[in-house]
């Protein structure tokens, strides 16, 4: 079965790939896309290889659904490695992957988006990609490890929004509650994202129907969020 948020000018798209060990079959849809085969076979452990699978079937699906032919579809990526569709630049896409699912958003603006799932704390990993604040935010918090997932899911989703990846450190970067509390699913206006100081243009809207996975997505302040779930069958396959 298929997740897919459809979201104003954007829409989400999630797969269990348990799924792929059920219907060993529905793989070859990433054969659509050869560039993403390739990728694929290079992947040795086979956990790694299914979500990479998930993703590139997501990635066609989310394709054809945009009207784009993958018979003459080429990925091109960006140069800290953003992937996008040559000769189709008013088309954005982002994908990620952990754990039991994968996912992918499109836009027609540029997106970020992780997901990620629970995780033990490291005071190492907390120093390194945290503020002070933010910190003090997580240990407040009754779940700290989810808590520590929803910053980090944030921070992940603005580094892929930008193009950037994790190419500077993360502390730099700051999320701030505004008196609401953190955003929660269908809101976007509990997230004020700071980076040095400076206020960033973005907003995000964050998932959480899957017990102990958390999805964030990373837009330009000026999306609507007026969100829906449709599951999509295993007939989307054909």
């Amino acid at each position: 079965m298929y997740l897919c948020y459809d979201v104003d000018m954007w829409s989400i798209y999630g797969m269990d790939i348990r799924l792929l060990k059920e219907h060993p079959e529905y793989k070859e849809q990433i054969k659509l896309l050869p560039t993403r085969w390739e990728k694929v076979n290079k992947i040795k452990k086979e956990e790694d290889r299914l979500r990479s699978i998930a993703a590139g079937i997501l990635l066609s699906y989310g394709l054809r659904e945009n009207g784009i032919d993958l018979d003459a579809c080429q990925l091109i990526m960006g140069t800290h490695g953003k992937p996008q569709v040559a000769g189709c630049e008013g088309l954005h896409f982002n994908l990620s992957h952990t754990g039991n699912y994968a996912v992918a958003v499109f836009s027609d603006a540029p997106v970020g988006i992780d997901i990620e799932h629970r995780r033990a704390l490291k005071q190492t990993l907390l120093d390194k990609c945290f503020t002070k604040d933010e910190q003090a935010w997580i240990q407040s918090q009754p779940d700290k490890e989810m808590a520590f997932v929803r910053l980090w899911t944030a921070k992940e989703s603005y580094v892929k929004w930008s193009g950037e990846g994790i190419t500077f450190p993360l502390n730099c970067i700051a999320v701030h509650r505004r008196e609401n509390g953190i955003a929660s699913y269908p809101k976007k206006d509990g997230i004020a994202f700071y980076r040095e100081g400076i206020l960033q243009p973005v907003s995000f809207a964050e998932y959480d129907e899957i017990p102990d996975y958390h999805i964030c997505v990373c837009t330009e302040s000026e999306k609507e969020n007026v969100a829906e779930i449709i599951w999509l069958q295993e007939d989307s396959f054909s």
